[in-house]
């Protein structure tokens, strides 16, 4: 898919493929989503075509129903989207370990500044805020 593509359109094509790889029609995903059977077919194909936009709320929706992370859903890159979907695929231990090697390949300082971002700073991370803020 390529970079610079709206995200609702990356969005609808990623809805489109799940639910064709799932053998779902529109009609199925609507009312799936608790749509009246008589309008659900219209509502999903105008999300697919772009007609209408999704919001966050029925596209985490879609996301269950379809079995796709809601992430791998607006992600731009297909690698990540891939990624996301595996990851989500393995055990609890393993997505440990592959996380592991996530931080082993980033390396110490990269892999904090990825909780950093998250939000999830690690002990490490928090006091090392409290030095840079002259707090003890």
């Amino acid at each position: 898919m390529p970079e610079k593509l709206p995200i609702q359109a990356v969005l609808a094509a990623r809805m489109k493929a799940a639910r064709k790889a799932l053998g779902l029609s529109q009609a199925g995903v609507g009312v799936s989503m608790g749509f009246p059977e008589d309008t659900s077919s219209a509502r999903v194909n105008r999300w697919e075509v772009g007609i209408n936009k999704t919001s966050l709320e029925h596209a985490e929706q879609l996301a269950e129903v379809l079995r796709v992370p809601f992430p791998a859903l607006v992600a731009r890159d297909d690698r990540l989207a891939a990624v996301i979907t595996g990851f989500t695929m393995l055990s609890k231990a393993r997505q440990e370990e592959v996380w592991e090697l996530i931080e082993q390949s980033l390396g110490a300082d990269r892999a904090e500044e990825v909780h950093e971002r998250l939000g999830k700073a690690t002990p490490k991370a928090k006091a090392k805020k409290k030095a840079k803020d002259g707090r003890f």
